[in-house]
């Protein structure tokens, strides 16, 4: 009879338990998305039709950009009830993000981190990029539910897991392919464990889910291309921006790059654009690829320099309040805004602690995946950086920036306890 009461028991205090987990996540969600809602929606959604300059460039009809942000754009473009529906769906994909990364945290650090989450929910910069018709945040969340899914299989083995982040990580290729060439690195994990016929799966199944746009681009354009975007900046940008920093040297272009007010811009690399344009126009894309290819085969460390700068731009302090407020008008908020700038700055800074002090308070695989999702994700923009490739970028910033964060305030606790005694 007491072992009855006992299971009972049991199973009751496990259904309690799952709920109130359960529970505290949508808190965390409903929280986030209050936020944005508040903060950003109050202004964007009782006129969204502004947020339509700030629109990804979905034209679809041809094959410049993966299909997927298209779908998504004109999915909620055909509603009756113009372009707010769209963006409180983005608001909730950023706010689930941030469910993610706290059932991120419990994997990694062997404890689910509600405090992460909560930081998180209040990233000015994710809800700013939320606010506006552009794949970031949506890309965002296919990476980092990619990220949850990978990280669930190598604790479990469940190949459930395995096939979802297999699928997650395809659908983070068609809203944007800056991923598409992660992924034959991502598998090498396999390898590394040694599990050598998922590693042959992963690239297959892969391959073969994207396979369809490659082969719609060929037999509708005769481009046997996943997307060309990547082969139009090659030639638009790469090349030009390679030509550029053999012109004025490595220490002007990072200056250029990354100087206070700025520094980004297009007219760094218009003499040399307008040089191409008129030496190479009667030639076709394929043609103009080719010479881009083999002009930065041929001066290999100016392209990886005009990379590597684009890691600093990425991450150089975020002093984009008159951004915000040109943009949404938000002046009598500025003072509300300017200390959430401020946790946002300080998160890479906060990361590379993490490396430094905690690195060994996770798995070494673990960190060794994120360290290459991380480090893909920065160096893959290159000229095209800019505060947009951070978003992607944030999740994995605030969970370990968030960690050290806790943890200091925790030192700060302790001290104040032991000086009190």
């Amino acid at each position: 009879m007491n072992l009855f009461i006992k299971t009972k028991l049991r199973k009751i205090n496990k259904f309690y338990f799952i709920n109130d987990r359960i529970l505290k996540l949508l808190i965390l969600f409903l929280f986030s998305l209050s936020f944005r809602i508040l903060v950003f929606g109050t202004f964007v959604l009782s006129s969204p039709e502004k947020m339509v300059l700030q629109m990804s460039e979905a034209t679809g009809g041809n094959p410049f950009y993966p299909p997927g942000y298209y779908i998504f754009y004109n999915l909620f473009i055909s509603l009756d009830y113009g372009l707010a529906p769209g963006i409180i769906f983005q608001y909730a994909v950023d706010s689930f993000i941030a469910v993610l990364i706290v059932l991120i945290s419990e994997i990694i650090f062997k404890k689910r981190y509600y405090f992460i989450g909560y930081l998180y929910s209040i990233n000015l910069l994710t809800s700013l990029y939320a606010s506006f018709y552009k794949p970031e945040t949506l890309y965002a969340l296919f990476i980092i539910l990619s990220l949850y899914f990978i990280l669930v299989y190598l604790k479990n083995n469940n190949n459930l897991f395995f096939f979802l982040s297999i699928i997650s990580f395809c659908l983070s290729n068609y809203i944007r392919p800056n991923s598409l060439y992660m992924i034959p690195f991502i598998s090498i994990i396999f390898l590394y464990k040694k599990q050598f016929y998922k590693f042959f799966i992963f690239n297959i199944i892969f391959i073969l889910l994207i396979s369809p746009n490659i082969i719609y681009n060929k037999v509708n354009y005769d481009e046997l291309s996943f997307a060309t975007i990547q082969e139009y900046n090659l030639y638009h940008y790469e090349m030009p921006v390679t030509m550029f920093i053999k012109e004025v040297g490595y220490i002007t272009y990072f200056w250029e790059m990354i100087k206070p007010g700025g520094g980004y811009t297009y007219d760094l690399i218009n003499k040399q654009t307008n040089e191409l344009a008129t030496k190479y126009n009667c030639l076709t894309n394929k043609e103009k690829v080719k010479i881009s290819i083999k002009y930065i085969i041929n001066n290999p460390i100016p392209w990886l320099y005009s990379h590597f700068v684009g890691i600093f731009q990425i991450y150089r302090p975020i002093t984009h309040l008159h951004y915000v407020n040109t943009l949404l008008n938000i002046t009598d908020y500025t003072y509300l805004l300017t200390p959430l700038i401020f946790i946002t700055t300080i998160m890479p800074f906060l990361f590379i602690i993490f490396i430094i002090k905690y690195r060994k308070s996770i798995d070494r695989i673990t960190l060794i995946l994120i360290l290459f999702i991380i480090l893909f994700l920065s160096f893959i923009p290159g000229f095209l950086a800019d505060i947009r490739f951070r978003i992607t970028l944030e999740p994995l910033l605030y969970l370990f920036g968030g960690y050290v964060l806790l943890k200091f305030i925790i030192l700060i606790k302790k001290f104040k306890i032991n000086l009190h005694k």
